[in-house]
């Protein structure tokens, strides 16, 4: 078993250098073909080594991804090490190769470009194939939904869980899922030495099933007084709650890390569960 940090570049055009709006913890246990994807939100407030309160998305612009990593670790309270890095350009690379990825989009929106230099993206709720580059907007996309009445962030996390989790299923049933794997690597910064990351895509698809758990760390937060940053609570209790039974390959929705009356979308739920058949 092991854990690993994924994060996903924000670097776009002359905003630069990125930081990592997505941010997952993801635990791939090879014995049990299980694999546990946690959001860390973006927001959650973190400590930076001066002493100083930042977003822990932060944390990857100020120290790349090995930053990144310890801020995972320090939040989740496991050892993580190694990463893997998607940016946009790398994310759309990924999505072509496929010819397009099936989402099922959980609400129509319009995803407005916060740079504004693109037109806007309208979606329309439901199954469908998007192509490269509405694939790379919805990943962006979390102020698109305030008429649902849900955190838009909560959606973001619970659209890119979903695309990663189909993401993987596409190559695990891949006529040569290693070959696949080794195709894509290309697009993406990883740490993790070639042949292992090619090993755990084989052990992965010779399973009958693979199971794929998607949750969250807590979501709801505040301005905070001292930084003036909008951030997400920190609560150690809560991430140690999570943690023990993600630790154990258990199932996330068997415990609840929000806050009392939170309101999960029934659209794009915190939490998840996707059994995976790779194709033999």
């Amino acid at each position: 078993m092991r854990y690993i940090a994924v994060i996903g570049d924000d670097e776009w055009e002359k905003y630069s250098p990125g930081r990592s709006d997505l941010l997952m913890l993801a635990r791939v246990d090879l014995a049990n073909s299980l694999v546990t994807l946690v959001t860390i939100p973006r927001d959650t407030a973190y400590t930076w080594e001066d002493g100083s309160k930042i977003k822990v998305n932060m944390a990857y612009e100020r120290g790349g991804a090995e930053a990144a990593c310890k801020a995972v670790s320090t939040i989740a309270g496991v050892p993580v090490t190694d990463y893997v890095t998607v940016g946009f350009d790398g994310l759309q690379s990924i999505v072509g190769y496929f010819n397009g990825i099936e989402v099922d989009v959980p609400y129509d929106f319009s995803y407005s470009f916060y740079t504004k230099d693109f037109p806007d993206e309208e979606y329309t709720a439901g199954v469908q194939t998007l192509d490269p580059w509405r694939v790379m907007a919805i990943s962006r996309a979390r102020t698109g939904y305030p008429q649902y009445g849900f955190l838009g962030d909560v959606i973001r996390q619970a659209v890119d869980r979903q695309m990663l989790t189909t993401m993987l299923d596409l190559v695990l049933s891949a006529e040569d899922p290693a070959g696949t794997a080794e195709a894509l690597l290309p697009f993406v910064e990883t740490n993790i030495a070639k042949e292992d990351a090619l090993g755990m895509i084989t052990q992965l698809s010779q399973a009958d099933e693979v199971t794929v758990y998607g949750t969250t760390g807590p979501v709801n937060g505040d301005t905070d007084a001292e930084s003036g940053l909008w951030l997400t609570t920190y609560y150690p209790d809560r991430w140690e709650k999570l943690m023990q039974v993600v630790d154990l390959g258990g199932d996330p929705s068997t415990v609840n890390v929000q806050d009392e009356g939170f309101s999960d979308s029934p659209e794009a739920p915190i939490n998840t569960k996707t059994v995976l058949t790779p194709q033999k």
